[in-house]
């Protein structure tokens, strides 16, 4: 599904799409069921996902903002590129996002969950993927937000600063380069930071 020169607004009880294009902006809304995407991009504008979960097999791109909301399951996702803001939310289940790229001058990161909240590799026990990392374009100014209700799993070949994780459990693993956190809470269990090849720096 395609539009060359404007938006594309979809509202089916459920959805499975190999790929979705749009010129200025993109919203897929799955009412009742599933959303289910191979990739999505849009080069100016915005891109807005909700389903009872939503799945994205590959990539999500966006001028601007990318916001994926599952409102009753899991939000899994590949790798998002957005211009300004990147949030995923799963209401009741587990978000996950393997590679974040904010590339504007200013940008958010945020990934919620009722459950557990993943950005990278779901753990570090096999490893970490050289493609598993969050970046900013250089100079960008923002914040990065991961808050699990259950547990926050960041496991990265590098990253740019975090400004808080939290929740009931915390893990951080980051196989390259520094890492700074602005504020760790682990509520129910020890947080867990090992940086392998940098320095670690956590405001609070």
């Amino acid at each position: 599904v395609g539009s060359l020169a404007a938006s594309v607004r979809i509202s089916p009880v459920s959805l499975d799409l190999a790929e979705l294009v749009a010129a200025t902006g993109m919203e897929a809304r799955a009412i009742t069921g599933n959303l289910n995407l191979t990739s999505a991009e849009t080069a100016a504008g915005n891109l807005a996902l909700t389903g009872d979960a939503v799945r994205v097999a590959t990539y999500l791109i966006a001028g601007r903002d990318i916001a994926v909301t599952a409102t009753g399951a899991d939000a899994t996702l590949g790798y998002a590129t957005a211009g300004r803001n990147l949030t995923v939310s799963a209401v009741n289940g587990d978000a996950t996002l393997r590679q974040a790229n904010l590339t504007g001058a200013t940008g958010d990161l945020a990934i919620t969950a009722g459950g557990n909240a993943i950005l990278g590799e779901d753990d570090a026990s096999s490893g970490i993927g050289t493609d598993r990392w969050f970046e900013r374009a250089a100079g960008s100014t923002g914040t990065a937000t991961i808050a699990g209700g259950t547990g926050a799993f960041i496991n990265l070949d590098h990253s740019a600063a975090l400004g808080g994780v939290s929740a009931e459990q915390v893990e951080i693993n980051v196989a390259t380069g520094d890492l700074s956190i602005g504020q760790l809470v682990a509520t129910d269990f020890d947080g867990s930071v090992p940086v392998e090849d940098g320095s670690l720096t956590v405001g609070s």
